[in-house]
């Protein structure tokens, strides 16, 4: 398992193009988030209610993205485009649950746009973050 790079791959449902790869740093994050709902009552208690179902977060730090995806990505991201993404190791995907891991449908959930400045003494390539969440 070490030493394995893992492609991330994102394309849109309705092109054919070929699918951006990126490649995140090390320290990406996936999370299993909970629906949850909140109420106060008049007499000011406040009520958790955990909703049925749960989605997936991915928090992916990105470096050295070229300017061409990084506009593509920012797109997307603007107009909240239903992307597919799909993971790609030599990393056996049989233990993730759910959906197959090679095909989830999601959306970029950044509040502020994902691409945000220049990589470090690069003026064509782009550091980011982008978070996607499962729909």
């Amino acid at each position: 398992m070490f030493g394995t790079r893992v492609t991330w791959e994102l394309k849109t449902s309705t092109s054919s193009d070929a699918p951006i790869r990126l490649y995140p740093d090390w320290d990406y994050k996936e999370n299993d988030e909970k629906q949850k709902e909140f109420r106060s009552t008049q007499g000011g208690r406040l009520h958790t209610f955990t909703l049925v179902g749960s989605y997936q977060r991915f928090n992916l730090p990105l470096n050295f993205v070229s300017s061409e995806d990084s506009n593509v990505i920012n797109g997307w991201h603007q107009n909240q485009t239903l992307l597919h993404l799909s993971i790609n190791s030599s990393i056996d995907t049989s233990v993730f649950e759910g959906d197959s891991i090679n095909d989830l449908s999601v959306r970029i959930v950044n509040q502020e746009k994902p691409f945000f400045g220049h990589s470090q003494n690069q003026y064509v390539k782009f550091d980011g973050v982008v978070i996607l969440e499962t729909v």
